[in-house]
C-alpha cells in the first residue's frame, strides 16, 4: 500500500511539471522576431553597405532595404532553406558567401540564427518606430496638453 507522503509528492511533482509546460505553451517559448529590433541592426551592419541606398555601391542589383528588393530575389518568406539570402550567408563557398571575407564582416551563429527564423516566420519588414502611425492620437493629446499646464 502507498504511504500518503510519496503520494503528496508525487502528485506536486506532476502539476509542477504540468504548470510549467501550460506556461511555456501560454508564453511561448520562443518570441518572434522583432525587425527593427533584432534583423535591421544586423542587416544594417552586415549587409546595407553593398546592398542598401547607394545606387553606387549597390552589389549585385540587390537591396535588402526594401521589403520588394530583398523578396524579388534573395528572401523566399516562410523558407529560410530556399532563400538565396541564408544560402549565401551559410555557404562554406568564399566566393559565394555573404559578407564578403574583404569586408571584414563576419555574421555570428546568432545573427544567421535570428535571419533564418525571421525568413521562417514570414520575413516581414517593419518601419523604423519613427514612422508609425500613433496608435491612439487622442491619448497623445491629451498628454501633451497635461504636461503644458
Amino acid at each position: 500500500m502507498f504511504s500518503p507522503a510519496p503520494v503528496r509528492r508525487a502528485h506536486a511533482g506532476f502539476c509542477i511539471l504540468v504548470s510549467s509546460i501550460w506556461a511555456i505553451l501560454c508564453t511561448g517559448l520562443i518570441a518572434q522576431v522583432d525587425f527593427n529590433r533584432e534583423v535591421r541592426p544586423i542587416l544594417s551592419e552586415h549587409c546595407y553597405q553593398c546592398h542598401g541606398p547607394d545606387a553606387k555601391q549597390r552589389g549585385g542589383d540587390l537591396r535588402l532595404d526594401l521589403e520588394a528588393g530583398a523578396k524579388e530575389s534573395a528572401i523566399i518568406a516562410g523558407s529560410a532553406a530556399d532563400s538565396a539570402l541564408i544560402q549565401r550567408i551559410e555557404s562554406h563557398d568564399p566566393e559565394l558567401r555573404m559578407p564578403p571575407a574583404a569586408t571584414g564582416k563576419v555574421l555570428t551563429a546568432e545573427h544567421k540564427a535570428i535571419l533564418r527564423q525571421w525568413i521562417e516566420e514570414g520575413a516581414k519588414y517593419s518601419n523604423h518606430w519613427a514612422f508609425q502611425p500613433v496608435a491612439d492620437s487622442e491619448v497623445l493629446v491629451k498628454s501633451l496638453l497635461a504636461d503644458e499646464s
